[in-house]
């Protein structure tokens, strides 16, 4: 994150503010209020130009190594602590965050830390028995059985309480309607995702949650691009947001 990034925004926000009302008495009074309203005017159009030029140049913020390894270490602690990374049990919590911290910079070539823009979901993207996480273009289309393979996954890190079977997607044509249906604690359930070119449509997400709520672990989703979701309870969730500030919802209506 770049430095004072907020105090940037603020002022390019602010500034627009005053621009769009500024325009406008200009039209209005046109030459009544030259000197006044074209010095405001170019004040205004000079605050969004900097504003935007600083985030652009500015350096970004440094962390060093030991507080990067602060944040990872922290980061680990609390995951585990309600059930994530269950599937390295036989590490301490040093030698975890070493080893994910190490197939992080493989594929990334730095280390891990906090200055990412959801960092937490880039941590607990490791943990795969746990959390799915998707960008929503990814070829939505049909055969390609996209909505197939997302109700797989969603069943895999589900803690026991999604076991979906004979899953089908079905399109009608090449822009659906599309329908998908599948079996869940002995009861078939169809649902139709909207069609959306080659993009997830995160609405049908939404849609097995509502199927969820009378189970203990919910199916909480971070929408977004990449969107995420996971099985919490609602202690999880709550405490998740309180203590990381990563939001996990459960329904969209």
């Amino acid at each position: 994150m770049k430095r004072y990034e907020r105090q940037a925004n603020w002022v390019f926000g602010m500034a627009l503010l005053v621009l769009a009302p500024v325009m406008i008495l200009m039209v209005i009074y046109q030459h009544r209020f030259d000197p006044y309203l074209t010095g405001l005017f170019g004040v205004t159009i000079g605050l969004l130009m900097v504003s935007r030029v600083y985030l652009r140049l500015a350096p970004d913020l440094k962390l060093t190594e030991s507080a990067k390894r602060e944040w990872l270490l922290k980061a680990v602690r609390f995951y585990r602590e309600i059930g994530f990374f269950s599937e390295f049990g036989d590490l301490t919590e040093d030698k975890l965050a070493s080893k994910l911290n190490s197939h992080y910079r493989k594929r990334m070539g730095r280390s891990l830390d906090p200055s990412g823009r959801i960092p937490d979901l880039t941590l607990l993207e490791f943990d795969k028995s746990r959390l799915w996480l998707s960008d929503l273009e990814c070829d939505v289309m049909s055969g390609n059985d996209v909505y197939v393979e997302v109700i797989k996954r969603l069943g895999e890190t589900s803690r026991g309480s999604f076991n979906p079977t004979d899953i089908t997607e079905t399109w009608d044509s090449d822009k659906g309607p599309i329908r998908v249906e599948f079996t869940n604690a002995g009861v078939r359930h169809a649902l139709t995702p909207k069609y959306r070119n080659d993009w997830v449509d995160t609405d049908f997400i939404f849609s097995v949650a509502r199927l969820l709520q009378d189970s203990e672990y919910k199916l909480a989703v971070h929408p977004g691009d990449p969107i995420a979701a996971t099985f919490l309870t609602a202690a999880e969730r709550d405490r998740i947001k309180k203590e990381r500030g990563l939001f996990f919802g459960i329904s969209r209506r």
